[in-house]
């Protein structure tokens, strides 16, 4: 959250201009730099958090309000705008934390943990309609299978039939479900990680655009070029340069 001054905040090459009172949620894994906008300096208060602050992996809680945050590899950063209505229930709770943070009550850390939760929640009400949040079922576990497969092996080949596996179900039951949960076929969900990954890749090492083909699955760097443009708009080289 902005103290004073300005700034512009980048994660995986997407960025935000942020002013005095605004705040920005940053994503797990996402890489990210923030500098100040303009000749001013900027000020700001800073609050990390781990998935297991909201209790022990693989409680219904962890699996459906926290995990398709951190599952998501393409929603990196969302800024929190002290004009958005439906925002203004985090930045309260994101103030009353550091205020909370800076006093010597005794109850303090009770008190921050309940406006943590304040916070999440009201989080997620912010985020629910653009992140594939769903009620913790059967289909969701498999769709997490699925997803945790495609993170762990993206730069292996993948078939339709190894995911239909792992999920324990038909090719065309499998390519239905994650469809309907995720907004967009397996592979596309495949192609978008990979693209992502060399996002990263270029932002953070020299590799060359070959090897970083090569390194997230994708055959050549002619292929990785093309599908690179058609998802981010632009070349990876023009990525490099202005991420």
């Amino acid at each position: 959250m902005i103290c004073s001054g300005q700034m512009q905040c980048t994660a995986n090459g997407e960025s935000v201009e942020l002013g005095v009172g605004d705040a920005v949620f940053i994503n797990s894994g996402a890489i990210h730099t923030a500098r100040p906008s303009g000749y001013e300096d900027c000020a700001y208060y800073a609050l990390t958090l781990h998935p297991e602050f909201f209790g022990l992996q693989g409680t219904t809680l962890e699996k459906t309000y926290v995990m398709p945050f951190c599952d998501s590899p393409f929603f990196n950063l969302c800024k929190i705008s002290q004009e958005q209505r439906i925002a203004h229930p985090i930045l309260d709770a994101l103030r009353t934390i550091f205020d909370l943070y800076e006093s010597s009550d005794i109850s303090r850390n009770i008190d921050i943990y309940i406006q943590v939760l304040l916070l999440w929640k009201s989080l997620y009400l912010l985020c629910k309609d653009f992140i594939p949040f769903h009620v913790y079922n059967k289909e969701s576990e498999r769709i997490h299978e699925i997803v945790s497969y495609i993170k762990r092996n993206y730069n292996q080949p993948i078939t339709l039939e190894q995911l239909a596996d792992i999920a324990g179900i038909s090719k065309s039951g499998c390519s239905h479900l994650f469809k309907q949960t995720m907004r967009e076929s397996p592979f596309r969900f495949l192609l978008r990680y990979r693209i992502e990954k060399g996002c990263k890749l270029l932002i953070s090492t020299d590799m060359s655009i070959t090897e970083i083909a090569a390194e997230v699955g994708l055959c050549t760097s002619s292929y990785f070029c093309e599908m690179f443009k058609r998802i981010k708009g632009m070349t990876p080289t023009e990525f490099r340069l202005h991420g």
